[in-house]
């Protein structure tokens, strides 16, 4: 593959974390819709709480969120695959809940599931412990959830 020209912070297994662009939106939205059984959403999301939460992602010191992508064929085409981050930051105790979601098509495919997740999980690994200096990192599911 050619050397990319998507502007990313990291990169590993092929995938990439990026900014979460306004072009993503719509994409999120539908994914956290269709997988609300499995996130901390208590009603489906509208387009304008999804902008309203756009808009305050740069504001909120207390979280980092990242589009994961993968890239076409050629390079230059940006494809998205899910978003990820770490929230709820607390430098004060220096830790950090991540979060990760991918689209419902490559949730459902173990394998490649398996695949997003770990490579998602040590870029931002790499990400929390050597950029924002924390010391742990955590999260949670649902028991339900395998």
């Amino acid at each position: 593959m050619k050397k990319s020209k998507i502007k990313a912070f990291y990169e590993f297994n092929g995938r990439y974390l990026c900014p979460i662009e306004k072009e993503f939106l719509p994409k999120l939205k539908e994914w956290r819709n269709l997988q609300i059984k499995l996130l901390r959403q208590f009603k489906p999301l509208t387009s304008y709480d999804q902008e309203k939460w756009f808009e305050k992602l740069s504001e909120d010191e207390n979280q980092v969120l990242f589009g994961i992508v993968t890239v076409s064929e050629k390079g230059e085409k940006k494809v998205l695959i899910g978003y990820c981050g770490i929230t709820n930051i607390d430098f004060k105790n220096r830790r950090g809940e991540i979060s990760f979601l991918v689209g419902p098509d490559r949730a459902d495919d173990e394998k490649l599931y398996k695949e997003d997740f770990l490579s998602t999980l040590y870029m931002l690994c790499k990400y929390g412990f050597e950029e924002l200096n924390l010391n742990k990192l955590f999260t949670e599911t649902f028991s339900f959830r395998k």
